[in-house]
């Protein structure tokens, strides 16, 4: 199996590339849509930097999986996904252009995304509520052709899974044009209409909300949990082409952990993530749980004063503390005794609404595990959960009346050679199933929350995005 590739000498950029793909049926595209964008606060930019290197796009899937949780158990959609991977595990990798090499080994990737409902099957959680969308639990593409960008050197790179070793640069930039140029008009005269306020709908009413919160204070009195996350789910009605929804959203809700996702002709994942679950480079794993949140600020001095209420915020420390012992424990099970570390804690990073409390814990992964392994043993994340996970997951599944679908899920890229990979949180999100888009926006619960805060936190969190949707 051979994948050959070639530097692209021009002056796209990744949301460019993708804007003449909006034509396929399926396309993954992992964005560090925050590269893109004039704001830079300088707080925390460094870290954002790191782990916004690279955008991946892939289309033409030639294998997957597409699994729910109605018809299939979690370990038979992991044997499905393990099947998959080990098809595709061996391969040979050529840059074609020895002329201009690069020096830099690029590895195809599979792109998956997984749902909360798969989560709760994996740690059997009875929840037959209903899922809005009907969308999948599980899904991952091994592509025919992919794109590459190095937002630091600026270089784009263009792969494509091929056995002709006789193809030449040529050869793949004619490919490269003509799968821009075949995709790009499709899709362009898809009736546009204006959102209708009147179509909003949250399943909960804010006072269902309070007190659901109330209920949860309860529990942690009674000593059945430290922290719920507990959200709510806004619904609506839209005829705009989910590209375009994306696109206006990447621009007011920059993120590191940005995706689109189109799976297919009805179900697309528009997503604009700040936090990262889980990150393999070689023997090393990382996950950087987000806790703590404030708005940013109307003029210089209230942002200041936001990023000095959250700094300086007991609850909102403790509450990320209480997730890090948690993530420690998830990381414990898959790594070597004695390797996990919490790297940086309590470091804030600046986004274009909020600011937000982030720790970062790794450890040294144990060689004999695989990737359904890890999924096994540390998903889904301890932040959008709470602590003890099961626990809170049950309380999730009793008091909200919806089933999450994606959101609080993950999705990102896995090397096909499994030498790394990197997953989001699912979160700051709208999923798409026809007209219908569902947009989830909550927060964790502690003994000392402000319940009137926490809904309002809910709806600062969702600002960026529902701005993005209106001016789509």
């Amino acid at each position: 199996m051979n994948y050959l590739y070639v530097e692209i000498i021009d002056k796209l950029i990744p949301v460019q590339i993708v804007d003449k793909l909006r034509g396929s049926t399926k396309i993954f595209f992992l964005d560090s849509s925050n590269r893109d964008s004039a704001i830079n606060s300088g707080l925390g930019v460094e870290s954002i930097k790191e782990k916004s290197r690279y955008s991946y796009i892939g289309i033409n899937p030639i294998d997957e999986v597409f699994a729910t949780v109605k018809e299939d158990s979690p370990e038979a959609i992991l044997k499905q996904f393990q099947k998959l991977f080990n098809k595709y595990k061996s391969f040979n990798v050529y840059e074609i252009d020895k002329k201009n090499s690069s020096n830099q080994r690029l590895v195809p990737q599979l792109f998956i995304a997984l749902s909360y409902n798969f989560g709760e099957a994996l740690m059997n959680i009875e929840n037959s509520k209903n899922d809005f969308l009907n969308m999948p639990d599980f899904y991952c593409a091994v592509c025919k052709d992919f794109w590459i960008y190095d937002h630091d050197t600026k270089k784009l790179w263009f792969m494509t899974k091929s056995d002709d070793k006789n193809l030449t640069s040529d050869d793949l930039i004619k490919r490269h044009k003509n799968l821009l140029n075949s995709n790009s008009d499709s899709n362009k005269n898809e009736t546009q209409k204006q959102n209708d306020s009147k179509t909003l709908k949250f399943n909960f009413t804010k006072d269902e909300y309070l007190k659901s919160i109330n209920k949860i204070k309860n529990y942690i009195y009674d000593g059945h949990i430290y922290q719920v996350n507990l959200s709510q789910i806004l619904r609506m009605q839209n005829y705009v082409n989910d590209w375009e929804i994306y696109k206006s959203i990447r621009k007011t809700n920059p993120s590191p952990f940005s995706a689109y996702f189109k799976l297919g002709e009805h179900y697309s994942i528009l997503c604009s993530s700040p936090e990262r679950f889980l990150y393999k480079n070689g023997i090393h794993v990382y996950t950087e749980p987000i806790k703590g949140t404030r708005p940013r600020g109307k003029n210089e001095k209230e942002d200041y004063d936001n990023l000095q209420s959250l700094k300086n915020s007991i609850k909102e420390k403790a509450e990320n503390i209480m997730i890090v012992d948690l993530l420690r424990n998830d990381l414990g099970r898959i790594c070597n005794y004695g390797t996990v570390l919490v790297d940086s804690l309590l470091f804030v990073e600046a986004y274009a609404s909020v600011f937000q409390l982030i720790s970062r814990v790794s450890g040294i992964l144990k060689p004999e595990l695989d990737f359904t392994d890890i999924i096994r043993n540390t998903f889904p994340g301890g932040s959008i959960t709470g602590c003890p996970k099961k626990r809170a997951m049950e309380i999730i599944a009793e008091l909200e009346p919806n089933r999450r679908s994606f959101y609080t899920g993950s999705l990102g890229r896995i090397a096909q050679d499994m030498s790394d990979f990197d997953l989001n949180i699912i979160i700051r999100t709208i999923l798409k199933s026809g007209n219908q888009l569902q947009l989830s926006l909550g927060g964790g619960i502690v003994y000392d929350s402000h319940a009137a805060m926490e809904y309002k936190e809910t709806i600062d969190k969702g600002r960026a995005i529902m701005l993005g949707l209106n001016n789509s």
